[in-house]
């Protein structure tokens, strides 16, 4: 990845790794709920969810940002508005999910929180409103984005490793060119 890409995801790429490795310690084949997939935060957060060998379950803002989780690497993506979310990742995890992270408050999330299961992991940055609310049988995870050398040097290698595809910000849900036609200059690129 150049320097030019690079500035795209310091912050939004720590908030997604801390999210999945250091509030969630995501395991390889762990079943995960991304609530709000679709923003810089969430697009990152899929790929990395995907590296630890999860199985993501992605919710998202309409059409266009459905497919870009997909083309992230979710398994499953559907929009987080629609009122039966809860009924879509139950078919995806019929024993219930082990984590969910919250990037997005409200209704969606309140549905999604219904598939963890007894004993599941919730987590959630700091700022996102409403905040999740506290159920039995969950363990409740608020965090912040911390920066330093040694988090910078975990994220270069997770960006490595998961040859990361970053949306430009400001072009979640922009939809990429098919192979063969020309490469559009507002398309989110790969690493």
């Amino acid at each position: 990845m150049d320097l030019r890409h690079a500035g795209a995801i310091p912050t939004t790429g720590l908030s997604a790794l801390q999210g999945i490795d250091d509030a969630l310690g995501l395991k390889k084949g762990e079943t995960i709920i991304i609530h709000g997939a679709s923003g810089g935060v969430g697009t990152l957060a899929v790929q990395f969810a995907r590296l630890r060998g999860a199985r993501v379950f992605a919710t998202a803002s309409g059409k266009e940002g459905v497919d870009l989780v997909r083309e992230m690497g979710a398994h499953a993506a559907v929009d987080g508005k629609r009122p039966d979310v809860d009924d879509h990742a139950r078919r995806f995890a019929p024993d219930g999910v082990d984590a969910i992270l919250a990037l997005a408050g409200g209704d969606g999330l309140e549905r999604c929180l219904s598939v963890l299961r007894p004993g599941g992991r919730v987590a959630h940055p700091n700022g996102v409103e409403p905040t999740p609310k506290k159920r039995r049988g969950m363990t409740l995870i608020r965090y912040d984005g911390i920066s330093g050398v040694r988090e910078f040097e975990r994220l270069n290698a997770a960006v490595q490793a998961a040859k990361l595809k970053v949306p430009r910000p400001g072009l979640q849900g922009a939809r990429a060119p098919r192979r063969g036609s020309r490469a559009r200059k507002d398309y989110p690129f790969s690493a």
